[in-house]
């Protein structure tokens, strides 16, 4: 049954490749501004999270004060036994202003040391951009699978730079335990995807890609052949009618 629904995929997909080609050949102008709109529609989206990400983060910088937590830089505010990271063009670390005390030295080093590692990727900036489609992506199952999967890469990322640094195992799982997560999709916290990360933290096999099965591969040679067959057909008559001219 999963053979002949790859099948069936897969042809699907093909024949919609073919369309497309078709379209590409007849009225190149209509791909151009159906690109053109869904760029812009996506500059447009990620404009107003970035827009409000700002206005958080002076929010933030308003009512915070510097101090360190393990020796990493960060800004202290109330904020309900959460920390994360915001900033687009500069990540910052805030901190909840009693979470501190209420870490052992290893989990203050571990929540310290993950903020940190999501500071040196800049993935508020990447999550921003994911936040920007995610309305439109999470409308199917497996766009919110995908969009699941995006925020589990980053945090299972970080996790793995706290262990580099020499951080016990048990503190960054102990730590997941006493920090609150996050509801801000454009921010990179702590807490989101503690059950992945406990999961690849013991050791589990927790892939977080989307691997292409050969159904796929298929269909996006297929999907690859629609769309050459269609475009070489307007290409030829054109290119003979140059060549004989010559």
């Amino acid at each position: 049954m999963r053979d002949r629904r790859g099948l069936l995929v897969a042809a699907a997909v093909a024949a919609a490749a073919c369309g497309v080609g078709v379209v590409v050949a007849a009225r190149p102008w209509l791909v151009v501004a159906v690109v053109s709109a869904l760029l812009v529609t996506f500059v447009v989206a990620f404009g107003r999270h970035a827009l409000g990400h700002r206005r958080l983060v002076r929010g933030l910088l308003r009512h915070s004060s510097p101090a360190t937590l393990a020796g990493v830089r960060v800004r202290l505010t109330p904020l309900r036994r959460s920390v994360f990271v915001a900033g687009l063009a500069r990540p910052t670390i805030f901190c909840d202003d009693v979470l501190a005390d209420d870490l052992s030295p290893s989990e203050r080093r571990a929540v310290a040391l993950h903020e940190r590692a999501h500071q040196l990727s800049r993935d508020p900036f990447k999550m921003a951009a994911v936040a920007a489609v995610a309305p439109i992506v999470a409308r199917v199952p497996s766009g919110r699978r995908w969009l699941e999967m995006v925020a589990a890469r980053r945090e299972i990322a970080a996790d793995r730079y706290v262990l580099r640094e020499g951080v016990p195992l048990s503190a960054i799982a102990s730590a997941l335990t006493k920090v609150s997560p996050v509801g801000l999709s454009h921010v990179a916290g702590f807490s989101p995807a503690a059950d992945l990360r406990l999961r690849a933290l013991l050791g589990d096999d927790v892939d977080t890609r989307r691997r292409m099965s050969w159904r796929w591969a298929t269909a996006g040679v297929l999907a690859a052949a629609g769309i050459c067959v269609a475009v070489l057909d307007h290409m030829l008559p054109v290119l003979s009618a140059v060549c004989c001219a010559g």
